[in-house]
């Protein structure tokens, strides 16, 4: 019966360790493995901005005042200086006047006119003028100074009227601001400041214009 046993012992040992079969465990992960899967996600951490709402600053929160700048005129003569003599306007025969006339200084400088013709005789070299009816007034405006140099003609010497203003052929009469005479001429002066004007004969007498400066350079009489 022992010798049963002792046979019998072996056996049962040999199946009991057979029966357990081997422990499956879970490989471990690599170390490396593992540091730089961390190290990645912080670093996608540190690349995520952060989003937050801008503070409103004072120049966005204030209206900006538009600079507003007032338009030059483009009608208004600036610059250079333009002298009218009578070979601004055509010849005609004597006593034959230019009716709704227009001419110009230079291309530049225009102006429309009536009862305007060459002075002939002791009157030439001058614009003649009808007296009582005739004028001529500027198609631009002007801004600068403008001169007119009338013949003296003794007791029949005419004196011319001027209107100025912001249309064309004017009604507003001013008064020159400077009058200076020679010894056959006067001259009559004044300063206009983006204006149109209308130069009239408005007298019992002829006028007779030897010329008619427009000096845009000056700012003042003087």
């Amino acid at each position: 019966m022992k010798k049963k046993l002792s046979l019998l012992l072996p056996l049962f040992l040999l199946a009991s360790c057979s029966s357990k079969g081997p422990e499956m465990t879970e490989p471990a992960k690599d170390i490396e493995s593992v540091n730089t899967e961390t190290t990645s996600e912080k670093e996608e951490n540190l690349e995520t901005p952060l989003i937050t709402d801008p503070l409103p600053t004072e120049e966005s929160t204030e209206e900006t005042e538009e600079i507003e700048t007032e338009p030059q005129d483009e009608d208004v003569i600036r610059e250079g200086t333009y002298v009218l003599t009578k070979e601004n306007i055509e010849a005609t025969q004597q006593s034959t006047y230019l009716n709704d006339y227009d001419f110009s200084i230079d291309d530049t400088l225009h102006f429309h006119g009536e009862y305007l013709q060459r002075g002939t005789g002791s009157h030439e070299g001058t614009i003649q003028m009808k007296k009582g009816v005739s004028y001529f007034y500027s198609l631009e405006k002007i801004k600068g100074a403008i001169t007119f140099k009338i013949k003296q003609n003794g007791d029949y010497t005419a004196v011319p009227s001027l209107y100025t203003g912001q249309e064309e052929n004017p009604t507003e009469k001013v008064k020159f601001e400077k009058v200076t005479q020679d010894a056959d001429s006067i001259i009559y002066s004044k300063m206009l400041n983006g204006e149109y004007f209308c130069f009239k004969d408005e007298s019992n007498y002829a006028l007779y214009l030897y010329s008619m400066t427009v000096d845009c350079s000056l700012s003042s009489l003087g």
